[in-house]
């Protein structure tokens, strides 16, 4: 009941950005929601932070792909699933969940030339504008003034790859 709550109130925040955006009143919108998705966690395969949240945002790619196919116009991931297991690795202390943390806004331009993707969001922001669905997607943000904060944020992707909004919430895991 929770995570269908979260998503619910993840989708009100999606079509809330989508229309501060500007995007016209006449259209509409299909939603989809990911329940639940296979992820990489920190323990498999001795990977890195920097991979784990890599190889997470790859595994979102097919299911933005068939949301695509399928006519989704709005698709919402769910919450803690792109770091992985957030018990995992000491992760429910700071110390031990700042590796997984990315901070934003994103550097301009994204570009994965150099390996650097961004914690996997540099996948999702070229997922979301080779397909053309703004995605909705839970994460881990450092805060980019290095106040030693860490966030449970929400980032919306338009169609276009650009972030269209973001929401920390209130009271972050």
């Amino acid at each position: 009941l929770f995570s269908f709550a979260m998503q619910r109130a993840t989708l009100l925040l999606v079509v809330l950005a989508v229309l501060v955006a500007g995007v016209s009143a006449s259209a509409y919108w299909t939603a989809g929601a990911v329940i639940k998705t296979t992820t990489v966690n920190p323990g498999d395969r001795g990977l890195s932070p920097a991979r784990v949240l890599s190889a997470n945002a790859r595994a979102y790619v097919p299911y933005v792909e068939a949301a695509a196919a399928a006519g989704i116009s709005v698709l919402v991931f769910p919450e803690f699933t792109l770091g992985g297991d957030y018990s995992a690795c000491n992760k429910t202390s700071a110390a031990g969940l700042r590796p997984f943390c990315t901070p934003l806004p994103l550097r301009a331009p994204c570009s994965q030339a150099d390996g650097d993707d961004q914690g996997g969001l540099c996948v999702l922001q070229a997922a979301a504008r080779a397909s053309g669905v703004y995605l909705s997607v839970n994460m881990c943000e450092d805060s980019v003034d290095h106040d030693g904060h860490l966030y449970n944020t929400q980032v919306v992707f338009a169609p276009d790859g650009s972030v269209l909004a973001q929401y920390r919430k209130t009271h972050p895991y």
